[in-house]
């Protein structure tokens, strides 16, 4: 039988035991605790560690059949630009066939594994049979059929860098001019006989960005040193703490509005993160454990730039009061300065739905082309008005949801000069506008609204708040 003393001995080692093995618990889960920001601290580093950055800038500018101008001087600016923000640049120009093909193989081989890598292409582009094919200086240009056997495949560069293992592609660009296959004449375009570059898909983290959307054509730097679209990306990557896509979609604002509407930058991608090419402070080149995302299937989210179709309600639902002032200032501009030279053209891209150009001519026409003065009574007489044309052109804009052409017809007919006076039809125009941001309509609607309820409190107080 165990004596008290016994008993007493026994139950002392039992909780010295128990208490040994608090301890050694405790200091495991200390360990760790200690430990763990150390580990996390590392894969932070690591993870932090910007990864390397590679391009390759091409400016094809001598071709045997319609030189251009500016490819050579952009792919100049995009190289300084791209080697100012920590790109490992190859900058190559005027390259023929067999150079064209070398170069981008090269390139595409030796991107080492978790890189970014850039493509820049300046020059012609074409799409046949709804391809996109880069063509190369050396080229004579006589039917689609040879571009298809000769020209550069864009595919062919896409199918190069999926293989890659970089973490990162970005292709861009600027692109579609001048038409080899037409008569020569002096041309500022970037285009060829299929106008506009078509689109295609992209493996998932790439990012492929056109200086045009499909259909149209690029400008030639309309007698700048630069294009267009070139000097404004150059201008917008230099740009600390800015995703690649709000770059791309300010390029793009910034090209449509210097071109009125003629050419509207736009993009695809399938990147899963946000991409910096200067991050700020702390930040990184990709957004957190972007790396082991790109591991994963991802779905494609293509076009996320300006569609294709009805693109402009989004572009001017996001315009502010300069912006939009700027835009009526430009429109009026080019109804008092417009040639007859210049109608055909115009009345084209009208009748392709370009909105800047049927508001354009929807005011011409009321106002008329041509303006004579009477030398006796000092009268001025407009002369080829239309305002049948007139209400076409500004019927079609504005259902097209364009709130300019919206609000210049709502003022029609709510003063019934030139046509019918309908109030409630001019009020469901200017609410329409209104509803875009656009200050006129907003005017316009409350003098509407003042004038029928001319004794509401309410009203006077918003006219007063709203109506400057």
């Amino acid at each position: 039988m165990m004596s008290f003393q016994q008993s007493r001995k026994s139950l002392l080692n039992e909780h010295l035991q128990k208490l040994m093995l608090t301890i050694v618990i405790k200091y495991l889960f200390l360990s760790i605790a200690l430990l763990l920001p150390l580990y996390c601290s590392a894969a932070d580093a690591v993870e932090l560690t910007p990864p390397v950055m590679h391009a390759l800038v091409i400016g094809n500018s001598n071709y045997i059949n319609k030189p251009l101008i500016n490819p050579k001087q952009d792919a100049l600016l995009m190289a300084d630009t791209l080697k100012q923000i920590g790109f490992k640049t190859t900058l190559a120009s005027d390259l023929d066939r067999k150079s064209f093909f070398s170069t981008v193989r090269t390139f595409y081989n030796t991107i080492p594994k978790g890189s970014v890598a850039l493509v820049y292409y300046a020059g012609h582009g074409v799409q046949i049979g709804g391809a996109n094919y880069l063509i190369p200086v050396d080229m004579t240009l006589t039917s689609e059929r040879g571009v298809e056997l000769n020209a550069f495949p864009l595919k062919s560069m896409i199918d190069g860098f999926s293989q890659t293992k970089s973490i990162v592609t970005i292709i861009i660009l600027d692109a579609c001019r001048n038409n080899p296959f037409q008569p020569k004449s002096p041309s500022k375009y970037r285009s060829l006989e299929k106008m506009g570059l078509a689109k295609v898909s992209t493996p998932r983290g790439t990012i492929i960005a056109y200086s045009t959307a499909p259909g149209q054509l690029a400008e030639d730097g309309l007698g700048n040193k630069n294009s267009i679209y070139t000097s404004s990306l150059s201008d917008e990557i230099k740009k600390p703490g800015t995703p690649i896509e709000v770059i791309l979609k300010k390029v793009a604002d910034t090209v449509r509005r210097k071109t009125f509407e003629d050419q509207q930058p736009w993009y695809e991608s399938s990147l899963a993160d946000d991409f910096y090419f200067i991050p700020v402070d702390g930040a990184q080149v990709l957004s957190p454990k972007a790396s082991s995302r790109f591991e994963n299937k991802k779905e494609i989210h293509a076009s996320r730039g300006l569609s294709i179709k009805n693109k402009d309600a989004e572009i001017y639902a996001q315009l502010n009061h300069q912006d939009w002032s700027q835009l009526d200032y430009e429109i009026q501009q080019r109804v008092n300065h417009i040639t007859e030279d210049e109608l055909p053209l115009l009345t084209l891209r009208a009748k392709k739905g370009n909105l800047i150009a049927l508001t354009t001519l929807g005011i011409a026409y009321r106002e008329g082309f041509k303006k004579v003065v009477d030398v006796s009574s000092g009268r001025i007489y407009k002369t080829n008005t239309s305002n049948k044309k007139s209400v076409e052109m500004l019927t079609r804009a504005a259902k097209l949801g364009f709130p300019i052409a919206q609000t210049e017809l709502g003022e029609m007919l709510y003063t019934g000069k030139y046509v019918e006076k309908d109030l409630s039809e001019a009020k469901r125009w200017f609410e329409l506008a209104s509803n875009a941001n656009y200050p006129r309509a907003k005017i316009d609607l409350l003098q509407l609204t003042f004038m029928n309820n001319p004794n509401d409190p309410r009203v006077i107080k918003s006219f007063f708040k709203n109506g400057l």
